[in-house]
Protein backbone atom coordinates (compact mmCIF):
# COMPACT_ATOMS: atom_id res chain seq x y z
CA UNK A 1 0.00 0.00 0.00
CA UNK A 2 2.92 2.56 1.01
CA UNK A 3 4.70 1.89 -2.54
CA UNK A 4 1.29 2.33 -4.31
CA UNK A 5 0.65 5.80 -2.90
CA UNK A 6 4.46 7.19 -3.12
CA UNK A 7 4.06 5.93 -6.42
CA UNK A 8 0.94 8.10 -7.32
CA UNK A 9 1.21 11.61 -8.93
CA UNK A 10 0.83 14.08 -6.10
CA UNK A 11 -1.68 16.47 -7.80
CA UNK A 12 -3.52 13.26 -9.47
CA UNK A 13 -7.64 13.27 -8.35
CA UNK A 14 -6.72 10.03 -7.15
CA UNK A 15 -3.98 11.35 -4.54
CA UNK A 16 -6.61 14.52 -3.47
CA UNK A 17 -9.63 11.82 -2.87
CA UNK A 18 -7.03 9.99 -0.51
CA UNK A 19 -6.53 13.19 1.38
CA UNK A 20 -10.56 13.84 1.25
CA UNK A 21 -10.95 10.25 2.52
CA UNK A 22 -8.64 10.49 5.10
CA UNK A 23 -9.21 13.97 6.54
CA UNK A 24 -8.07 13.17 10.26
CA UNK A 25 -4.97 12.27 8.56
CA UNK A 26 -1.91 14.50 8.27
CA UNK A 27 -0.83 15.12 4.62
CA UNK A 28 2.67 13.95 5.00
CA UNK A 29 0.94 10.67 5.82
CA UNK A 30 -0.89 10.89 2.68
CA UNK A 31 2.15 11.68 0.76
CA UNK A 32 4.25 8.82 2.12
CA UNK A 33 1.80 6.19 2.03
CA UNK A 34 1.29 5.80 6.24
CA UNK A 35 -2.34 3.73 6.93
CA UNK A 36 -3.44 1.80 9.08
CA UNK A 37 -5.32 -1.63 8.78
CA UNK A 38 -8.59 -0.35 9.18
CA UNK A 39 -7.71 2.71 7.12
CA UNK A 40 -6.65 0.45 4.38
CA UNK A 41 -10.07 -1.86 4.61
CA UNK A 42 -11.91 1.30 4.37
CA UNK A 43 -10.04 2.77 1.08
CA UNK A 44 -10.67 -1.21 -0.63
CA UNK A 45 -14.29 -0.19 -0.07
CA UNK A 46 -14.68 2.68 -1.89
CA UNK A 47 -15.98 2.55 -5.43
CA UNK A 48 -14.83 5.90 -6.34
CA UNK A 49 -11.36 5.82 -5.81
CA UNK A 50 -10.57 3.12 -8.62
CA UNK A 51 -12.21 5.58 -10.95
CA UNK A 52 -10.09 8.25 -10.31
CA UNK A 53 -6.95 5.97 -10.97
CA UNK A 54 -5.57 6.29 -14.41
CA UNK A 55 -5.66 2.59 -16.42
CA UNK A 56 -2.23 1.16 -15.75
CA UNK A 57 -2.90 2.42 -12.01
CA UNK A 58 -5.54 0.86 -11.43
CA UNK A 59 -4.38 -2.40 -12.65
CA UNK A 60 -2.02 -1.66 -9.83
CA UNK A 61 -4.59 -1.22 -7.17
CA UNK A 62 -6.61 -4.06 -8.27
CA UNK A 63 -3.62 -6.75 -8.23
CA UNK A 64 -2.83 -5.46 -4.95
CA UNK A 65 -6.53 -5.73 -3.29
CA UNK A 66 -6.33 -9.20 -5.00
CA UNK A 67 -3.15 -9.99 -2.86
CA UNK A 68 -4.91 -8.79 0.13
CA UNK A 69 -8.05 -10.83 -0.01
CA UNK A 70 -6.02 -14.27 -1.53
CA UNK A 71 -2.88 -14.35 0.20
CA UNK A 72 -2.74 -11.58 3.21
CA UNK A 73 -6.45 -13.10 4.31
CA UNK A 74 -7.77 -16.07 6.32
CA UNK A 75 -7.19 -18.32 3.37
CA UNK A 76 -4.52 -18.40 1.26
CA UNK A 77 -5.93 -18.69 -2.15
CA UNK A 78 -4.86 -21.92 -4.65
CA UNK A 79 -3.67 -19.34 -7.04
CA UNK A 80 -1.66 -16.88 -4.35
CA UNK A 81 1.88 -16.99 -6.70
CA UNK A 82 0.20 -15.62 -9.75
CA UNK A 83 -1.24 -12.83 -7.73
CA UNK A 84 2.19 -11.49 -6.02
CA UNK A 85 3.50 -11.80 -9.87
CA UNK A 86 0.85 -9.90 -11.14
CA UNK A 87 1.04 -7.62 -8.24
CA UNK A 88 4.45 -6.92 -8.80
CA UNK A 89 4.51 -6.88 -12.94
CA UNK A 90 1.79 -3.91 -12.33
CA UNK A 91 3.86 -2.19 -10.30
CA UNK A 92 6.86 -2.18 -11.98
CA UNK A 93 4.84 -0.55 -14.69
CA UNK A 94 3.38 2.14 -12.48
CA UNK A 95 6.92 2.78 -10.84
CA UNK A 96 6.54 1.60 -7.83
CA UNK A 97 9.39 0.89 -5.55
CA UNK A 98 9.98 -2.48 -4.47
CA UNK A 99 10.58 -2.77 -0.45
CA UNK A 100 13.34 -5.44 0.92
CA UNK A 101 10.20 -6.76 2.38
CA UNK A 102 8.30 -7.48 -0.79
CA UNK A 103 11.19 -9.10 -2.20
CA UNK A 104 11.97 -11.21 0.40
CA UNK A 105 7.88 -12.05 0.24
CA UNK A 106 8.64 -13.27 -3.28
CA UNK A 107 11.38 -15.26 -2.97
CA UNK A 108 9.98 -17.12 0.00
CA UNK A 109 6.24 -18.07 -0.61
CA UNK A 110 5.79 -21.20 -0.19
CA UNK A 111 7.29 -20.91 3.22
CA UNK A 112 3.96 -18.69 4.65
CA UNK A 113 1.62 -20.39 6.29
CA UNK A 114 -2.02 -20.66 4.96
CA UNK A 115 -3.96 -18.51 7.32
CA UNK A 116 -1.93 -15.47 7.22
CA UNK A 117 -4.91 -13.52 8.54
CA UNK A 118 -5.90 -15.63 11.50
CA UNK A 119 -2.10 -14.88 12.76
CA UNK A 120 -2.32 -11.28 12.08
CA UNK A 121 -5.71 -11.31 14.24
CA UNK A 122 -4.24 -13.28 17.11
CA UNK A 123 -0.97 -11.12 16.89
CA UNK A 124 -3.54 -7.72 17.12
CA UNK A 125 -5.39 -9.60 20.21
CA UNK A 126 -1.44 -10.63 21.55
CA UNK A 127 -0.62 -6.78 21.36
CA UNK A 128 -3.53 -5.17 22.79
CA UNK A 129 -3.75 -7.46 25.90
CA UNK A 130 -0.21 -6.23 26.56
CA UNK A 131 -1.23 -3.02 26.09
CA UNK A 132 -3.62 -3.34 28.62
CA UNK A 133 -0.97 -4.55 31.06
Amino acid sequence: MKQFVKALCQNSPAFEYLKIFFPKLSEAKVKTGIFVSPQIKKLMTSKEFPELLKVHEKQAWLSLKAVIHGFLGNKKGANYKELISKMLDNFKVMGCRISLEVHMLNAHLDQFKDNLGHIQKNKETLSSRYDEL
